[in-house]
């Protein structure tokens, strides 16, 4: 199947968009607000921002790359709901995300949180990775392409927020 790529752009943009709202604003903020964790939306959300948009912009390119002559995309949505791609993807990224969170300099590793905060962190970006896979599992045709476009996905956003 295919769909013209400024159509899929346009609704994975959204759906991206939705995704980094419920994962960087309102699981931080119930996350505040239950006292789980400190309120720092000021400080993080400006720079988490500009690092989601860096990193769309990359997959929004490479989208395009995977366009048949810029035109249309090639959707797999064939047994894509008993297909492994998505649950690919997810592992993907929470593999990338978890070495990140426990090798760069300056962020809180895993021994360190309270085991309740971990367990959100933790359900935050599990449901983060499994939606962003569900348009990385529409475009890639393999588990081994979703992982890898999983692992590529965290591994912008992870790194462009830590530099940021």
């Amino acid at each position: 199947m295919t769909a013209p790529f400024g159509r899929f752009l346009w609704a994975s943009t959204l759906w991206a968009i939705a995704t980094f709202t419920l994962c960087y604003v309102a699981l931080p903020l119930a996350s505040a607000l239950t006292g789980l964790s400190t309120f720092q939306l000021p400080w993080t959300l400006p720079a988490d921002i500009v690092a989601f948009g860096l990193t769309w912009s990359a997959v929004a390119c490479w989208l395009r790359l995977r366009s048949e002559g810029g035109g249309a995309l090639r959707l797999d949505l064939h047994g894509l709901a008993t297909s492994d791609r998505i649950p690919a993807s997810m592992a993907g990224g929470l593999l990338v995300w978890g070495v990140l969170h426990n090798i760069l300099p300056g962020l809180t590793t895993f021994g360190t949180m309270s085991m309740t905060f971990l367990g959100f962190f933790l359900l935050s970006n599990m449901i983060e990775n499994v939606l962003f896979g569900a348009i990385l599992g529409t475009v890639t045709r393999t588990r081994r392409d979703a992982f890898i476009a999983g692992a590529l996905l965290q591994m912008g956003l992870s790194l462009s927020c830590w530099i940021l």
